[in-house]
């Protein structure tokens, strides 16, 4: 007995949250199993009623509540899907294949730990990409967009294909970023409830849309609220260490200063003259005996209209 109390003091974090999450991957099963009578049609109208109150909810704070509730009951579904699925024939990447997936506990418990923010660690083969279906399918109804980062544009093709299979399967929209897309195409991927792509594509849609689109209609992106990184390692420090840039044609980005130098120096001039008038006027109206009293100030007054001279031959 005291071995057994020291031992629960001195678990691993993994340990204890490999014990915290048991309870809710045994009532996922207990769902699951009691949704025997269940059809993908009946699967898609709970896809339905949940998208329907989740997208009715504005507070963040309120509806990762309300995720974390029907967490159970949605990755139930998921893997209820999975299940009615097996021996359905799909394509992937132009290959005719066949679904044979079924979420195990392991995969269960992986979905759990990316929805609450961990990395879940699995071995090639174990089923990454099932399981993340798990966590994308639950915060897709919330109609605010999940992204699934990839390290290669073939990954992201093929999962959403296969995974999102599945997805579609369950009344959800996938979407899948490509290099050779044009803005318009990129725009309907994001308004997907899932999309695939990879961090390059993601990171180089995101800068676009923050320092080359000047009105909105030109943004692509419509936001950002849940993602799933696979090969996390690789995307979040390989790949990190090489910086994102964008460039374009000097003709194709908006001349500002050609739109904005000639108000730039009216400004400029309207501001010089004011300062001299006011300098001017100060030293008539104060005479010779108060212009030392005011010192400083009207020295500073008269700094203005030099300052703002340098300032209009560099507009020049």
């Amino acid at each position: 007995m005291i071995r057994s109390f020291f031992a629960n003091i001195l678990q691993s974090r993994n340990q204890r949250e490999a014990l915290g999450a048991a309870p809710v991957i045994r009532r996922v099963n207990e769902l699951e199993s009691a949704m025997d009578s269940e059809t993908l049609e009946s699967l898609r109208g709970r896809t339905a009623a949940w998208q329907s109150e989740l997208r009715g909810i504005s507070d963040p704070g309120k509806l990762r509540k309300t995720l974390d509730r029907i967490l159970p009951e949605a990755f139930a579904v998921v893997k209820r899907g999975a299940r009615l699925l097996a021996g359905s024939p799909q394509t992937v990447c132009g290959r005719p294949e066949t679904w044979n997936f079924v979420h195990y506990d392991s995969q269960l418990h992986a979905g759990l730990a990316m929805h609450r923010g961990s990395i879940a660690e699995m071995a090639t083969g174990e089923g990454k990409s099932l399981a993340a279906s798990l966590p994308v399918y639950l915060n897709a109804l919330t109609g605010r967009g999940v992204h699934l980062v990839t390290v290669n544009e073939y990954l992201a093709r093929r999962d959403a294909d296969a995974i999102g299979f599945l997805l579609r399967a369950l009344g959800l929209s996938v979407g899948c970023i490509a290099q050779e897309q044009s803005p318009a195409e990129r725009r309907a991927q994001y308004n997907s409830d899932v999309t695939y792509g990879t961090s390059a594509e993601f990171g180089f849609d995101y800068l676009r849309d923050n320092g080359i689109a000047v009105r909105r209609e030109q943004k692509v992106q419509r936001g950002h609220w849940f993602a799933v990184i696979d090969e996390a390692d690789s995307v979040l420090i390989d790949e990190a260490r090489t910086p994102l840039i964008i460039t374009m044609p000097a003709g194709e980005a908006p001349n500002h200063y050609t739109e904005l130098g000639g108000a730039i120096k009216t400004l400029l001039r309207a501001q010089t003259d004011f300062l001299n008038r006011i300098a001017e006027q100060a030293s008539r109206q104060a005479g010779e005996e108060d212009s030392a009293a005011l010192g400083d100030s009207l020295f500073l007054l008269k700094l203005g209209a030099p300052a703002h001279r340098v300032l209009l031959r560099l507009l020049e």
